[in-house]
């Protein structure tokens, strides 16, 4: 069950049972401090709850003849909100009316604020609600905007509840996040409070009431006490130009009411609430709590400067500044920001099933794995993470339609994929035909990249077909020769079931079915080699290096040099959970030079990634330091961001035991970002384990507390049992005293 869809489970660091009533539609959690809302019940369907009295609403609750107004949500300085159903489309959305009439209906006055609706129409991005539609009836501007369930933060404020700083750090970046793209269509909020930000039950917030505001600001109302107080001291200023620095002025005040618990400057007299906007720099209360960083208190403090210059230069600053909070020297090798990364690699996607059964689904899986295998042996090709690329796009199109292109190819930009091959397929009796396509980031259309059909008892071949029609049009050059031992259809559709169920963190389900695979084709390496994975994933080592060892005999038979890196590179990683690191370091040197022969540019970065963490439990820091280097620099060439999480958390963990803390901070928390950003909740975990040993090795006891129940939150949920053991090694030693550095030494992971 999803978390939200569970009212007892955490959203954000996914403890089930955690949740406890804090106030209406509204929950704490026990573990992790963060508030979250409760689930709405549905009301779609429903009939209008208390007839509105609005002109020109039909006496059945129905506004223009297309939204039925089902409730009341409330009521503010900018209008009414109502809880709607689109008639036709029965599409739940919000419908806004204005309070005051239009007074103006100019050709001139009506095409601005026309102009500005659609400005805020084509503003899409995941942390802003859109707008859907907009328009006068009977003098009333109304607006209609997609519905998120969730509460408001202004709902937090009156229930008396504070944010904890972690939480309202993660409420400034999604914010920020926002901004950015509000900014980037040219547009300013003007009214950034926390009614007008949106707490979903997934935990992220979203920024509302784009365009409304801006149409009260037209009329010249800067709003109630309440609006007052977060408005930036330029708003007051006859003449003066309101730049997006006002905006990022109402998220300063916003993220200090929901912090400290009351507004920068509180007084209800409003002559006097205007003279300390404009005259009073806003000071951090003594009486405030002391767990809050310094970091975050000088970003509040910054946002709220009175003039604009003094304050962050943009939302993405304020972004940046999240990422890397600490005032330090930073390394010429420290990480650059996302957007400096251009992608470079290619991903595949799995082909979409045109023909409507769904038991051939895994064709379209089988198809997507074996061109993603082909294009990484090409040499100089860096083909992106194929889960990760797959996970992430559900993630932006849960409905798997691949309608909003832009979206798709934003998730592409996350493992470095400037190329995206998708396509569809689709079966008749036993004859198959495979269409492709590749997606390019900069370029309009899809192109379509080959396209082959015949027998589904030939399917090897026409891989092999469709993989070197598509390194043509791509113009990879030389191409692999690879062809492995072809296997029943029936076992490879057993594998690609298996690899499903490891994703969704089912290892005894994965292991059944790749058993089966196995029984079916008792030389299937590939399926072999993942047995191993899954094996060593639940601790049984003598199993796994079994597998490992039975798949490199077979690459060693075949004179596979693709499987045998693979098979050294799995028992690398085997030997380095079970804690034999002068046997993982061969392995993965042997992998890694391989890797280096045949042109394996992805895989070569991943070895030495791997490598990395070996070196470092072995003591051999400056080697370390390397191969983690080595890692990072390939993986950004290519612009592969998911896979910088490792050598991120690797080059910290270095930087820890040189006590560097402050600069091993920077990469920790890249890295998690980075691995919330793709909801690896495998990497949020151990990430939050090197924050809490870092904090503890500089004597931050009350952090490192924090960040280890984090981190045992995140990995119980995944099942990662080498990582929960080590954690629990971590928890388990005295967070106090001299003795910590001296016995963390021995234990952590990647």
């Amino acid at each position: 069950m999803h978390p939200a869809s569970d009212p007892s489970t955490c959203a954000h660091c996914g403890q089930r049972g955690s949740l406890r009533p804090v106030g209406a539609r509204l929950n704490g959690c026990g573990g992790c401090g963060f508030l979250l809302p409760t689930p709405r019940a549905s009301r779609a369907g429903s009939a209008t709850s208390g007839a509105p009295t609005i002109p020109g609403v039909a006496q059945d609750g129905v506004l223009r003849g297309k939204y039925r107004l089902i409730e009341r949500l409330g009521e503010g300085a900018h209008g009414i909100t109502y809880l709607a159903e689109h008639v036709f489309l029965s599409h739940v959305c919000v419908v806004k009316v204005l309070p005051q009439r239009v007074g103006d209906f100019t050709d001139a006055a009506v095409r601005r604020l026309r102009n500005e609706a659609r400005a805020g129409f084509r503003v899409r991005d995941p942390n802003v609600v859109r707008v859907l539609d907009c328009d006068v009836i009977s003098g009333l501007w109304y607006f209609v905007m997609e519905y998120v369930d969730g509460v408001n933060l202004g709902e937090i404020v009156a229930a008396g509840q504070r944010l904890a700083w972690q939480q309202a750090v993660q409420v400034a970046r999604d914010a920020a996040s926002g901004l950015v793209a509000i900014h980037a269509a040219g547009l300013v909020h003007r009214d950034i409070k926390p009614g007008n930000l949106l707490l979903g039950v997934d935990g992220h917030v979203r920024v509302s009431d784009l365009g409304v505001a801006g149409l009260a600001h037209e009329r010249g109302d800067a709003g109630a006490v309440g609006t007052r107080a977060y408005t930036a001291p330029e708003m007051f200023r006859s003449g003066a130009k309101v730049g997006p620095r006002a905006d990022l002025y109402s998220l300063g005040a916003t993220l200090y009411h929901l912090v400290i618990g009351r507004l920068p400057h509180a007084t209800t007299q409003v002559f006097q609430q205007l003279i300390d906007l404009q005259c009073r720099p806003a000071a951090w209360p003594s009486d405030a709590a002391d767990d809050t960083p310094s970091w975050l208190v000088a970003l509040i403090l910054r946002l709220l400067a009175i003039e604009p210059h003094e304050r962050s230069e943009d939302a993405a600053t304020v972004i940046a500044h999240l990422d890397f909070p600490q005032e330090r020297h930073v390394p010429a090798q420290a990480p650059q920001r996302v957007d400096e990364l251009q992608p470079r690699g290619i991903g595949v996607l799995p082909f979409h099933n045109d023909g409507g059964v769904a038991d051939d689904d895994w064709l379209g899986d089988a198809v997507a794995n074996y061109l993603s295998r082909a294009l990484s042996e090409t040499p100089g090709v860096y083909v992106a993470d194929q889960d990760g690329l797959a996970a992430l796009v559900r993630r932006v199109d849960p409905a798997g339609e691949l309608a909003e292109r832009a979206r798709v190819l934003d998730a592409a930009r996350m493992v470095g994929a400037g190329t995206v091959i998708l396509g569809r397929f689709s079966r008749d009796g036993g004859n198959v035909r495979i269409d492709a396509e590749a997606w390019r980031v900069g370029r309009e259309v899809a192109e379509a990249v080959a396209r082959v059909e015949g027998p589904l008892a030939n399917l090897p071949s026409l891989e092999r077909a469709l993989f070197e029609r598509v390194a043509r049009e791509l113009k990879l050059g030389a191409q692999s020769t690879r062809r492995p031992p072809a296997v029943p259809l029936s076992a490879r559709e057993h594998l690609v079931l298996a690899r499903q169920a490891y994703l969704r963190g089912e290892y005894e389900h994965a292991i059944s079915l790749g058993e089966k695979a196995i029984a079916l084709a008792p030389d299937f390496a590939e399926a072999i080699g993942f047995m191993g994975v899954c094996l060593a994933r639940l601790g049984r080592y003598e199993a796994a290096e079994a597998r490992h060892r039975r798949q490199q005999a077979l690459a060693v038979e075949w004179g596979d040099a693709r499987y045998s890196v693979e098979s050294l590179a799995n028992l690398g990683a085997m030997n380095y959970f079970r804690g034999d690191y002068e046997a993982a370091e061969a392995h993965y040197r042997d992998a890694g030079r391989k890797a280096d022969e045949l042109g394996l540019t992805a895989e070569g970065a991943q070895i030495c990634n791997n490598l990395g963490f070996v070196l470092f439990r072995l003591g051999r820091l400056a080697d370390a330091e390397r191969a983690f280097q080595r890692a990072i620099e390939t993986h950004r060439e290519y612009g592969g961001l998911t896979l910088l999480v490792g050598p991120y958390n690797g080059m910290g963990n270095v930087l820890a035991e040189q006590e560097r803390y402050e600069e091993a901070q920077v990469y920790y928390r890249r890295a998690l970002a980075l691995a919330a950003e793709i909801g690896d909740r495998t990497s949020v975990g151990t990430t939050h384990m090197h924050l809490g040993r870092c904090a503890a090795l500089e004597g931050r006891f009350a952090d490192a507390k924090h960040e280890f129940t984090m981190a045992l939150n995140a990995l119980e949920e995944t099942r990662f049992w080498n990582g929960l053991a080590r954690a629990y090694e971590y928890v388990a030693v005295p967070t106090s005293g001299s003795n910590w550095r001296v016995s963390t030494r021995t234990c952590g992971w990647k």
